[in-house]
């Protein structure tokens, strides 16, 4: 079984995994879009006092699932677990899912930039559904600034990946 490979993903691992280790994340954290699952591996191994649950759409499941096959899964991950903003809210998914629970950190790369409107409001307006009262949310992926990109790679990354999720 073929294991998904982002090369964006494995240039900024590492800077994101800095960012991470420099808050408390307590012991709970949940991704939420693990994509290829590059991170939920690295991070999850990286961080072995942190229990990290990675959650996707169904249709990215077979990503973990091959990277699993290939891979040693870390025992402090968990998952793949099946979220999709919009078809019930994230706390009745993430019950179903994994059971009752509050994360103390959410973290998410490139998701947000690639859904509807709709979608990003709807995860603000949820978040909290998951969230304990004193949780970090960390967003990563290529932003705009004044409704500019902040780069060139930037702006060709966000078109890479809105074509594949149209």
């Amino acid at each position: 079984m073929e294991t998904a490979f982002s090369p964006a993903a494995e240039r900024n691992k590492d800077p994101i995994l800095k960012t991470l280790k420099s808050y408390p994340l307590g012991f709970n954290m949940m991704e939420m879009g693990f994509g290829t699952a590059q991170h939920a591996f690295y991070f999850a191994r990286k961080l072995p006092k942190v229990t990290w649950h990675a959650f996707d759409q169904l249709q990215n499941r077979f990503n973990f699932d091959a990277r699993a096959k290939n891979e040693e899964v870390p025992k402090n991950l968990k998952g793949p677990f099946t979220l999709r903003i919009g078809a019930k809210t994230m706390g009745e998914q993430v019950e179903e899912a994994a059971g009752p629970r509050h994360f103390n950190s959410i973290y998410t790369a490139n998701t947000l930039h690639i859904m509807g409107q709709e979608e990003v409001d709807l995860f603000c307006r949820e978040v909290h559904e998951v969230t304990s009262s004193e949780g970090h949310l960390f967003i990563y992926g290529p932003f705009k600034f004044n409704g500019l990109h902040t780069s060139e790679s930037n702006a060709t990354f966000d078109a890479q990946l809105k074509q594949e999720n149209q």
